[in-house]
């Protein structure tokens, strides 16, 4: 009870066995875990774990500012099979993990923060089940990659029976989740099931998978009522929907950025709605946009800018305050300039050199009336 750990650094020899390094053993309270390491790469055996509290219940245990390497599972509290309850105050907090296949694994808990932390390489970056109380997941940034097979797929976060209440939302806020350079049949970059009263706020929400087909998607909701969504970017670039959702009911979208390539924007059970569809039924006031989201996943798209309605986010995820109205998404966007219109010229004296850089201003800027692109004469060598 009341006991903190600092500075631990474990790493492991090769062997093929299965290995977890620290176990909360019997019920513990007050544990805080920081500025510690946790190699667990190990070539012969890839089943380990950093820390677990095994089927045990405990109180009030932080884990921050500690560094998670190659293994299965950073951090996994799972609860006993046939209890209700595993632990009661859990703070994850400015941790970093790099091919972790599960950095965080939480089951039956109350009053759960995940916030701050960086996720790169995971299979599953987090995944939380049967919480309940007072719980944020805010500030983290998320990079999935690498899903890959004919008939594989990922889920990078995944929330089921996450539940606030009337008075005391559960809160999602201000995260990058990126899934990326992926080859799968599908991927669902945030999948949300039997659960209520949620609140998204200010979030990017990618899904970027090279298959080209409608499987998959950036935003994927199940069975989830009472539950409103601020303000977040939903893009699914090269294939997938921007957003499917089956069996909800009494949720509501505003001030949203959604995006895919493909005839349908999104799926409601046997349903399917084109953008301007989508945008007339589901969130009147929101945007369809590609946010040009860069690999590290921030929006580079100048139109997002400035569109967020009422909100109580202060700073993005990086703490940079918003200037005036906030943009849409979990970054501040770069100002490329205003909307484009009128004529464009293009050439070796003119406002844009070549074919790439006006193009560039196009997908950033947007255009705000009719445009004519003027190419000035001779050669030009470009790609688009």
């Amino acid at each position: 009870k009341n006991l903190h750990f600092n500075g631990i650094d474990m790493a492991l020899i090769p062997n093929n066995h299965q290995s977890t390094f620290f176990v909360l053993d019997g019920r513990c309270e007050g544990v805080s875990i920081s500025e510690s390491s946790f190699n667990m790469t190990n070539a012969q055996s890839q089943t380990n774990t950093g820390i677990s509290t095994g089927d045990f219940q405990g109180l009030d245990l932080t884990v921050s500012d500690c560094t998670f390497t190659g293994g299965s599972t950073g951090i996994y509290i799972p609860g006993y099979y046939w209890a209700t309850l595993s632990y009661t105050g859990v703070d994850v907090l400015d941790n970093t993990f790099t091919n972790v296949g599960v950095p965080i694994s939480i089951q039956k808990a109350v009053d759960v923060k995940i916030s701050g932390n960086e996720m790169l390489g995971a299979i599953q970056a987090i995944g939380l089940s049967y919480i309940t109380g007072d719980n944020e997941i805010s500030n983290n940034k998320i990079h999935s990659y690498g899903y890959a097979g004919s008939y594989s797929g990922g889920t990078v976060v995944s929330l089921s029976s996450c539940n606030g209440s009337i008075y005391n939302g559960f809160r999602i806020l201000n995260n990058i989740i990126h899934a990326d350079q992926s080859s799968a049949q599908y991927v669902t970059a945030l999948s949300i099931y039997n659960s209520s009263h949620l609140y998204m706020n200010h979030n990017t929400i990618i899904s970027d998978n090279s298959t080209y087909n409608e499987y998959g998607s950036a935003l994927a909701l199940s069975v989830v009522s009472l539950s409103s969504f601020w303000n977040n970017v939903f893009s699914a670039p090269s294939s997938g929907y921007a957003v499917t959702i089956s069996q909800c009911s009494d949720y509501y979208f505003q001030n949203n950025s959604w995006y895919n390539s493909a005839k349908h924007l999104a799926t409601e059970s046997t349903n399917k709605y084109t953008a301007e569809e989508f945008l007339a039924l589901m969130d009147p006031n929101g945007f369809f946009a590609n946010p040009l989201t860069d690999a590290n996943g921030y929006n580079q798209c100048s139109y997002l800018r400035n569109k967020a309605a009422s909100s109580s986010s202060i700073a993005d995820i990086d703490g940079n305050l918003w200037n005036g109205t906030p943009d849409l998404g979990a970054t501040t966007i770069p100002d490329a300039g205003s909307p484009l219109s009128g004529t464009i010229y293009v050439g070796a004296s003119e406002n844009y050199t070549d074919l790439s850089s006006a193009w560039d201003a196009l997908q950033k800027r947007g255009v705000s009336g009719n445009t004519i692109l003027q190419l000035a004469p001779g050669a030009m060598n470009t790609s688009l």
